[in-house]
């Protein structure tokens, strides 16, 4: 045969002013055979006669030569890029007949098969550049075709130009695997640990892709610095890892590096069947630019933990994006980092908090989902666990400066119980609050414990907490401390239902009752029994052979039993001391406003009386009158407190303002409307010397004419009637005045509102 495999494909490039001739490369038969395109930048155009002439003298042995016309060519020249692209087409169509009559035919035999050869050739170059759809397919999906663009030679040769360019290359982490480890890799098959080929890999390629295969380890990736892992694929734990060799004390499926990517279509699967408390990533020294964007699940510790080690690590710039599932402990947990973003984080199915944060600086989330209706596989029990209980905030947070929260859906960790909050903030007496954190748009839902728990420095904007089991809004830490700069506005739906509490707290400090060891002149004592809240520095310290005025200093917990440091000395020498260890709340500059709607009552505030509880401008308003089983204000444990108010517009239930036993709380207000039913009404509780308090009467009520107020401070009149109790009409006006000694005096002024 005269015809030999050739491409039927020729490009020439245009430049300058060049109009030919341009050689095909290739044989024909007949001018119509070939298919002429002009190639620019704006696209390409079939040409035809008399934009070109084809010269040809033995087209089937040397091909022939195109000469454009002039007036094809632009002002100026050709442009950059600009090409002509000749292509063979032989019509296809086999002309010579070979009857079986006939002898052989050599001349005509070789032009039939010239021709096909041609033909075989046009169709090989036009399938070179063809997707081909798996058999069977008819037609392909979506995700078969974009997997066979990506295949294609140019298409790979295009996309590692521009990787080169951005410095994004991937290569094909297969490619790194041993020959005999590949087939089984490909088919699903492999049992082989491929965590030191992967981290042979990674110590040279910056840039690998999974390629959409499984990929066993039994041991930890560690990857070298800014290191990414690519495409779709899972790394899957086997049930026999092994994390000793490394010798940190911790198991981790892959070690945060500083620059490390994990894609968004990357797995960390840590296996049902892992016999050891593991990560899924966790840092071993500080890092920075870090982007957690994949999915880790089944982990039987926690998913996402950036350390500070103590505080001694300084963590940047850190990004987790992606999905935690299924962890025995926290889902994510960051600590000392600077610059953090968890938008759009999903968490779901933890053993303790979904997220926490803790001592970050400049933090961003918004579009978290944290959702703890299901209980994971299986809950961490180890050292300080729940022992295997489920426990946890769905988002806890700690010292955080500079924070803007947005957009969250918590949902659902009930089966916490009274270890779960919605948001939760924990720290010692001695801690300084978060500074400037800033939550918008927030849904929380069935919370085990508290919904929204505030401690101070915090802003908050359209809350919305349905169905926690106990308070919807809780401000105040249990160990005691300052809570200020507090400005919340808030819904509350059904909190606390049949729980006694209201659905917004102001907690007092609770006391941690011990009994100790004391010796005379010494600041030390060791504790040697009893249990309740923690022990911190900046307790007051009451009981036998305590001085007046001594606190925690410090505590050890270095020997069996606890040893504590007082700032005053002991005055006896004594064992099996009953003392009391409790701190001091203050809340300052704190507004709430807060529609409530369902509870036992609407808001509790802890009397100051004691002296362990202080209030200084803090104010209570919105509306606590909705579904309230009890009444819209309770004060626990003593008077009202002073520095507090419920603001004047503030809509309570009638109840409330008449309370048990027929005593108003005035709280600071101007105004207030009783619908009493017919109760007595017969002391105002609280109140600042010098208030005035304008009481309209909905319903005829009773009024004592002299009585003696519940701080002591002497008789309250009723002025200019009789010295008798008198039955109040409705809607009538009573004027009330609080004299400077402490008592208040009424005016019936029997005038309608």
């Amino acid at each position: 045969m005269t015809t030999t495999p050739a491409p039927s494909i020729t490009s020439h490039a245009l430049t300058g002013t060049v109009l030919g001739p341009f050689p095909t490369q290739w044989r024909f038969s007949e001018p119509a055979d070939v298919t002429v395109l002009l190639s620019l930048p704006t696209g390409q155009t079939p040409l035809s006669p008399p934009d070109y002439v084809l010269t040809a003298v033995a087209p089937l042995v040397g091909g022939g030569t195109v000469m454009l016309s002039p007036a094809l060519l632009p002002s100026g020249g050709w442009p950059v890029e600009a090409k002509l692209i000749l292509m063979r087409r032989t019509a296809r169509r086999q002309a010579v007949a070979l009857p079986d009559t006939e002898g052989h035919k050599p001349r005509a035999t070789e032009a039939a098969l010239d021709r096909a050869m041609r033909i075989a050739e046009e169709d090989r170059d036009t399938l070179d550049r063809a997707i081909i759809a798996p058999i069977g397919a008819q037609p392909p999906t979506p995700e078969q075709v974009m997997a066979a663009v990506d295949a294609l030679p140019a298409v790979a040769a295009m996309r590692d130009e521009v990787a080169a360019l951005v410095g994004d290359r991937k290569d094909r982490l297969l490619d790194w695997m041993p020959m005999g480890l590949r087939p089984g890799i490909a088919a699903g098959t492999n049992t082989a640990n491929l965590a030191p080929y992967i981290n042979a890999a990674l110590s040279v390629s910056r840039a690998v892709d999974l390629g959409g295969f499984t990929w066993l380890i039994k041991s930890r990736i560690t990857p070298a610095a800014d290191c990414q892992l690519l495409g779709r694929g899972t790394i899957l734990a086997a049930s026999n890892f092994d994390d000793g060799a490394v010798g940190d004390g911790m198991t981790m499926m892959i070690q945060v590096t500083t620059g490390l990517t994990i894609g968004e279509d990357v797995v960390l699967n840590g296996g049902s069947s892992a016999t050891t408390w593991m990560y899924g990533a966790r840092n071993t020294g500080p890092v920075s630019r870090v982007r957690l964007k994949g999915c880790f699940r089944n982990l039987s510790f926690t998913g996402v933990d950036i350390s500070s080690n103590g505080q001694t690590w300084a963590n940047t710039d850190i990004v987790c994006t992606g999905r935690i599932e299924n962890v025995g402990w926290v889902g994510a947990n960051f600590e000392g980092v600077t610059g953090l973003d968890y938008s759009r984080l999903k968490v779901s199915r933890t053993g303790y908090h979904g997220v926490m944060a803790s001592r970050c600086v400049n933090v961003v989330s918004d579009g978290l989902e944290v959702t703890k209706a299901t209980p994971p596989f299986r809950i961490y029990n180890g050292p300080g666990s729940l022992g295997g209980a489920e426990g946890g905030f769905m988002h806890g947070r700690f010292r955080l400066k500079n924070a803007r929260y947005s957009n969250w859906l918590l949902d659902d960790n009930w089966n916490a119980g009274e270890d779960g909050c919605g948001i939760g903030e924990i720290g010692n007496i001695e801690d300084d609050d978060s500074e400037n954190v800033v939550f918008s748009n927030i849904q929380i839902r069935r919370a085990g414990l508290f919904g929204f728990d505030c401690s101070g420095g915090e802003t908050g904007r359209g809350i919305q907490v349905f169905g926690s089991r106990y308070q919807g809004l809780m401000i105040g830490r249990d160990l005691g401390g300052l809570m200020e700069d507090i400005d919340v506005e808030c819904q509350l739906f059904d909190c606390g239902v049949g729980e006694d509490v209201g659905a917004v707290r102001f907690l007092s400090p609770g006391a941690a009752p011990r009994t100790v060891s004391t010796v005379s002149g010494s600041a030390t004592v060791t504790i040697t029994g009893g249990a309740g809240f923690h022990i911190v520095p900046g307790q007051k310290v009451t009981g036998a052979g305590i001085q007046a005025g001594t606190y925690v200093q410090s505590i050890s917990y270095a020997g069996p039993n606890p040893v504590v440091t007082l700032t005053k000395t002991a005055t006896a020498t004594a064992s099996g001391v009953a003392v009391v260890f409790r701190g001091q709340t203050a809340f300052r500059n704190v507004r709430i406003r807060a529609l409530v709607n369902g509870a036992d009552w609407g808001a509790d505030f802890e009397a100051g009386a004691d002296g362990f509880t202080v209030y200084e401008n803090v104010e209570l308003g919105g509306d606590l009158s909705q579904n309230i089983a009890n009444n819209s204000v309770r004060v626990l444990n003593g008077a009202e407190p002073v520095g507090a108010r419920i603001t004047p517009e503030t809509r309570l239930k009638v109840s409330e303002d008449s309370l048990v036993g027929g005593a108003f709380t005035a709280f600071g207000r101007k105004s207030v409307r009783l619908t009493t039913g017919g109760n007595t009404f017969n002391r105002i509780v609280g109140g600042h010397d010098g208030q005035e308090l304008v009481i309209f009467t909905g319903d005829a009520c009773a009024v004592n004419y002299d009585w003696v107020d519940s701080q002591g401070f002497g008789a309250n009149r009723l002025i200019g009637n009789g010295d008798v109790d008198q039955t109040i009409p409705a809607a009538e006006m009573i004027r009330a005045r609080k004299r400077d000694l402490g008592a208040w005096t009424l005016t019936w002024e029997r005038a309608q509102p």
